[in-house]
């Protein structure tokens, strides 16, 4: 499942599929639940910190900064030859998909 979270203050949290745009809104059966529990929320932003400790950054000039607990993939060349093709191949049609 693809799911957001949205923590607000250290008590309300988002949890759903909502897109926040109005296909969502109006025409997508998508899910968002407000919970108030400062428990769950401690949890979930503990979660999410680790994950940007595990993640790379991304500034708008498309510099990187890795994370503290960053580990980078490891991709055989074959792999990333067929990415390659496959990342120009859906170009055309990656508003589409």
């Amino acid at each position: 499942m693809h799911t957001k979270s949205i923590l607000i203050d250290d008590r309300l949290s988002l949890i759903g599929s909502f897109n926040w745009d109005m296909r969502s809104a109006c025409l997508d059966t998508e899910l968002m639940l407000l919970v108030d529990c400062p428990a769950l929320n401690a949890a979930l932003r503990e979660q999410t910190e680790e994950m940007m400790r595990q993640s790379r950054l991304v500034s708008p000039d498309g510099t990187e900064t890795a994370g503290t607990a960053y580990i980078a993939p490891e991709r055989s060349p074959l792999k990333a030859a067929l990415q390659a093709v496959i990342r120009s191949l859906i170009r055309p049609f990656r508003f589409v998909l």
